[in-house]
């Protein structure tokens, strides 16, 4: 069965086998998903593959319908996967967009203390351009500054390689925050959840969110973490 798509809009049929398949690169994924979240077709075509790799519904078409018109099984095929997608991509796509929501409400809870000294200049200006949603250049003023010693440093850099979808430097950062500076445990846990969301380790990203709300004060954190675990789940 295919799936016709607008052209010059929508993704590749490579591009959908590749996240179809897991084979996308983590950086592409995210891109990827915000266009399904946008695009109709692509999402069907997705549900499509999904669907039509089942193997009891393989079974059902290829043993129990061997007599019936291959035409007849293309109709009721599509008709199922109809229903199916419709009820999946609205889930879905509300979830996700409640959780961005969330993301960009801790981002712009994220205050930080300016230091006294010669570092003031430093970390003023990268937390300027974390406000403007500058996050490459966040961290390009940051290089500039000993991070092992500022927990400023840490809280901007980890958040600022989440954005940029870099997960793995994002991870090394959150570690480094909560082991040096234990009293961002929540922001630490809040950042690696986030990181879960994006890579579609819902479990994992389960674990920190229940460890800040069982374990923390009430705070604007706790009750975000709150609305994202029901969101997940």
């Amino acid at each position: 069965m295919s799936i016709v798509r607008h052209k010059g809009k929508c993704l590749s049929k490579e591009e959908l086998e590749k996240y179809f398949n897991g084979n996308l690169p983590k950086q592409q994924i995210l891109r990827v998903e915000n266009h399904l979240l946008e695009c109709e077709l692509c999402s069907t075509s997705v549900e499509g593959m999904a669907y039509l790799s089942n193997s009891h519904i393989d079974y059902a078409i290829s043993g129990q319908n061997k007599h019936m018109p291959s035409y007849i099984i293309s109709i009721i095929g599509v008709i199922l996967l109809a229903i199916v997608t419709y009820c999946f991509y609205k889930h879905y796509s509300n979830s996700v967009l409640h959780i961005k929501k969330e993301m960009i409400a801790f981002e712009d809870h994220i205050i930080i203390s300016i230091p006294r000294g010669d570092e003031q200049r430093i970390i003023t200006k990268a937390y300027q351009a974390f406000k403007r949603k500058n996050y490459q250049k966040t961290l390009t003023i940051l290089q500039y500054k000993d991070n092992n010693e500022d927990a400023n440093a840490f809280l901007l850099s980890a958040y600022s390689y989440l954005k940029l979808n870099n997960f793995a430097k994002a991870k090394r950062q959150t570690q480094q925050l909560i082991q040096r500076f234990p009293m961002f445990w929540q922001e630490a846990n809040m950042i690696h959840a986030f990181i879960h969301i994006q890579e579609r380790e819902k479990g994992q990203a389960g674990e920190k969110l229940k460890k800040i709300i069982e374990e923390g004060v009430d705070s604007p954190i706790q009750q975000q973490a709150e609305k994202i675990l029901k969101l997940l789940y």
